[in-house]
């Protein structure tokens, strides 16, 4: 029997008419890995949340957009990663790529355009350096009230993260899961989370579908 065959369209469409959008449930963060999200998912902080350094180096503070290569400063602290807020009285900060810049400090230089003088307590900058440089500033990745993840995003692993920065530092915790990762050599990270609506994820579709039927 000859039959004419419908063309991509037509058939997506009839496949299309014909079903119905699978009704969205709370699901727990550890269980909707494949799963569609749907509704959007709006940060609630903002990421960074606090400036900090790019580099390893040495925060400072300058009086003019632009500090000189041959200025000398007093090394007043140091700042590591994870350290809480610090003041600078004006001094040279040494601290690590990812710490909280100090309040009042402007601007990083890296180590390696620095050299140390007088017996270590002070440093000498080999380079010019400008306000704001090797600087994140707080927001710069994702402001608060910001759509991190938009509804029919399928969630994978990348997602889960984004959902824990963006949303769970603000609200309560319903219940706690561990979750095992080996990126930048994590071994496990407890998470706490608040449910999140999802709708139930078919077997792979096509990407062309609408995202409320993939």
């Amino acid at each position: 029997m000859n039959q004419g065959t419908l063309d991509y369209e037509e058939a997506l469409r009839i496949v299309l008419d014909a079903s119905s959008r699978l009704p969205a449930e709370d699901c727990s963060v550890v269980a909707c890995l494949g799963r569609i999200l749907a509704k959007d998912l709006v940060s609630t902080v903002a990421l960074p949340p606090f400036d900090n350094s790019a580099m390893d180096g040495f925060a400072l503070h300058g009086d003019t957009t632009v500090m000189s290569a041959g200025t000398e400063l007093d090394i007043e602290g140091e700042q590591a990663a994870g350290d809480g807020i610090s003041r600078s009285r004006g001094g040279a900060w040494e601290i690590m790529t990812g710490a909280r810049v100090p309040d009042g400090l402007d601007r990083v230089i890296p180590v390696e355009q620095t050299e140390r003088v007088a017996s270590a307590a002070r440093i000498r900058l080999l380079a010019d350096v400008t306000r704001g440089e090797n600087i994140r500033t707080a927001g710069s990745d994702v402001q608060r009230g910001e759509t991190v993840l938009i509804a029919g995003t399928t969630l994978a692993p990348q997602h889960l993260m984004c959902w824990r920065r963006s949303v769970l530092p603000r609200y309560p915790s319903q219940h706690a899961r561990a979750l095992q990762c080996s990126a930048r050599g994590v071994n496990s990270l407890t998470i706490r989370h608040r449910h999140w609506h999802l709708a139930k994820s078919a077997t792979p579709m096509d990407p062309s579908l609408p995202p409320a039927y993939r």
